[in-house]
């Protein structure tokens, strides 16, 4: 887990006993049924009704596509954190790797693009990376041992950590980010 100039280890994150990963899921959720809103809305002459089934139709959907992405993962994705003196990273476990792969190439041979999408955008985030100085604060949640890394206007990067390497990741914060730490 420690390396010469910082931190790396291994995780499982979960998803639906997860409550950051729930509300990452529901703001998504939220942002995809307004923008369709602010589409459907003008194109149907703002009659509400009629796009209400539509809507329902979408929100089952997108919440069963979750669901079934949750079982086929195992309630888990697989994530390999990194901090070092640079800033503070992430990587898909291989596991998730050859998934998002297998993903692309099923959407292809199957002609469907938007399966193919959403590999491709599962691989954009395949790996991430923040320096230290693009960073605000980070939010520190001791109960759950999860720290939130926020820009000026969002959270970018979370990491998760077990009980035994915790208070090592949260000492190793605080050096790096003096002053804008914030523990709930």
């Amino acid at each position: 887990m420690t390396e010469a100039s910082g931190l790396r280890w291994v995780y499982n994150i979960p998803l639906l006993t997860n409550r950051y990963m729930l509300m990452d899921m529901a703001k998504v959720f939220l942002a995809t049924y307004v923008i369709a809103l602010g589409i459907l809305l003008p194109a149907t002459g703002f009659d509400y009704q009629s796009i209400l089934p539509l809507s329902l139709v979408g929100e089952a959907i997108f919440i069963g596509l979750f669901i079934l992405t949750t079982l086929i993962l195992g309630n888990h994705i697989g994530s390999v954190f990194i901090l070092d003196k640079e800033g503070v990273g992430s990587k898909m476990s291989r596991r998730m790797r050859k998934l998002t792969k297998a993903t692309i190439v099923l959407g292809v041979l199957a002609g469907k693009p938007s399966v193919a999408g959403s590999g491709l955008l599962a691989s954009s985030q395949a790996e991430t990376f923040h320096r230290w100085s693009g960073i605000e604060k980070a939010i520190v949640d001791r109960q759950r041992r999860v720290i939130t890394f926020c820009n000026s206007w969002r959270a970018v990067q979370r990491v998760y950590c077990y009980p035994d390497n915790f208070e090592q990741v949260v000492a190793f914060v605080t050096l790096m980010l003096p002053g804008k730490m914030v523990y709930r």
